[in-house]
C-alpha cells in the first residue's frame, strides 16, 4: 500500500467523514488551502427558518505535526 503524506491523509479523512452527510436543506463544504497546510470543513445552509453556517473542523499541520483545532462533527475521531 502507498504510503500517504499530511496533506493527502488529512484530505481523504475529511472527503471521507463528509460523503455521507446528508441534510435536506444544507450543504457541507470542503476547504483546502494547501499553501498554508489549513483544512476546513463547513456547514451551510438552512435548517426549518434559521441560517445555519458554523465550522465543523477545523486541521492545520504545523511542523510536521496535524492539528485537530476543533471537530464538531457527530462521530469524534480525534481521540482514536
Amino acid at each position: 500500500m502507498e504510503k500517504l503524506d499530511d496533506r493527502e491523509l488529512v484530505q481523504k479523512i475529511l472527503k471521507t467523514r463528509t460523503e455521507n452527510r446528508s441534510h435536506n436543506e444544507t450543504e457541507t463544504h470542503l476547504i483546502f488551502d494547501q499553501e498554508r497546510d489549513r483544512y476546513q470543513v463547513l456547514h451551510i445552509g438552512w435548517q426549518d427558518m434559521t441560517r445555519v453556517f458554523g465550522c465543523l473542523i477545523y486541521i492545520e499541520i504545523k511542523d510536521g505535526k496535524i492539528w485537530i483545532e476543533r471537530d464538531r462533527s457527530h462521530k469524534n475521531r480525534s481521540s482514536q
